[in-house]
């Protein structure tokens, strides 16, 4: 398609996706995705991010592209394997926080955490402890997962302040 063959990708997507390839690891984010993920945090200055399942990295990446300087990301991986190729691209990146680690017991032990966008691209996040999950979300965040199925939580808060999480299908 047109459209992706003029989609600016980070510098660094091309060594990852080699080291992704030496591995077979072969669950990455696709470049549509990539670009709604630059863009998405791109709308959040100074912005708290969380990625569930790093993978090799690159729809970290991606994320990295659009954020501004004062923004940060935590991102989770489980499989030391694909970690290790994540960092040695993207660890010099003062931004991004790697944790490896169970995502399910991470989102257990962070309920003070508040996140302006979450993405979740693991079995965490998405099939278990997504209430967990959203839980983190602040007020007007973003939830993304993927694959997708055109799935947007809008966060709010009623007149108490309770949070509430509400997912629209499109």
């Amino acid at each position: 398609m047109r459209e992706i063959e003029q989609l600016k990708e980070p510098a660094i997507l091309g060594q990852i996706r080699q080291a992704s390839e030496q591995i077979g690891f072969d669950m990455a984010s696709e470049q549509r995705t990539g670009s709604l993920l630059r863009t998405l945090v791109a709308t959040k200055s100074s912005g708290n991010f969380l990625e569930i399942g790093t993978g090799t990295g690159l729809g970290t990446a991606w994320m990295l592209s659009g954020m501004d300087q004062r923004s940060r990301l935590t991102t989770i991986e489980q499989n030391n394997t694909f970690a290790c190729i994540a960092q040695q691209y993207l660890g010099a990146d003062q931004r991004v926080t790697f944790r490896i680690e169970d995502a399910g017991k991470w989102l257990e032990k962070a309920p003070n955490a508040q996140f302006d966008l979450i993405f979740a691209d693991a079995w965490p996040g998405k099939y278990s402890h997504l209430e967990t999950a959203l839980g983190l979300l602040k007020i007007g965040g973003i939830y993304r997962e993927h694959p997708t199925f055109d799935k947007i939580v809008n966060c709010r808060a009623d007149h108490s302040g309770k949070h509430s999480a509400e997912p629209t299908w499109h």
